[in-house]
């Protein structure tokens, strides 16, 4: 079954995973160790609902200081995320080379209203179909029903979509609905599994 659209990720696929980058930076600078906080603010994010629309960010921020002992302002601390965030290049070249070949191209991605700030700074939304971002539907990616909203907007098989994402718990998700998907690792291996997909001279 040939593909139809290709479905991205945003963070640590279109760009460099920008959140877990941020928190590191965020824990070092409060002298604490990388990995512990950034597995307590994964969890915080899912569990207080901000990652679904479910809180404001402020509600986040606070939650983020009591668990963890951080320190800063909301500001400084999203700065700390949005500032690890670049756009990989290469593959926004391959966004453009799938259009060009007439496959559709769609993000869907785990962020919050911090994904209209970075379009602001990067102005990416409007080389997509469509962006769908949990923060808005009130689901996340570790959810079928986010999938399923996908799959009713874009009109299409599960079985005609390439999925391409850098975590094994979303790609098994969507696997089990049916979608072709690529793990993210590194470029040398995901250009290896795109090219199975899709070959041009």
């Amino acid at each position: 079954m040939a593909i139809e659209l290709v479905l991205f990720d945003f963070g640590g696929v279109l760009a460099e995973e920008g959140f877990l980058a941020g928190l590191a930076t965020i824990a070092r600078k409060n002298k604490m160790k990388p990995d512990v906080v950034t597995e307590q603010v994964k969890d915080i994010i899912f569990n207080n609902g901000f990652i679904a629309g479910r809180c404001d960010e402020a509600a986040f921020w606070d939650d983020v200081r009591s668990t963890t002992g951080v320190s800063g302002s909301d500001a400084e601390l999203r700065a700390e995320i949005l500032d690890n965030f670049i756009l990989r290049p290469w593959m926004f070249d391959i966004v453009e080379r799938l259009k060009s070949a007439g496959v559709r191209v769609a993000i869907l991605s785990d962020q919050v209203n911090w994904l209209d700030e970075l379009n602001g700074k990067f102005h990416f939304f409007d080389k997509f179909e469509r962006v769908f971002n949990s923060f808005y539907h009130g689901t996340h990616k570790g959810e079928e029903r986010f999938f399923q909203l996908a799959l009713e907007e874009l009109q299409l098989e599960p079985g005609k979509i390439l999925f391409v994402d850098d975590a094994v718990r979303n790609i098994a998700v969507a696997t089990s609905l049916g979608f072709r998907s690529i793990l993210y690792t590194d470029k040398e291996s995901f250009l290896e599994q795109f090219g199975k997909f899709f070959s041009w001279d």
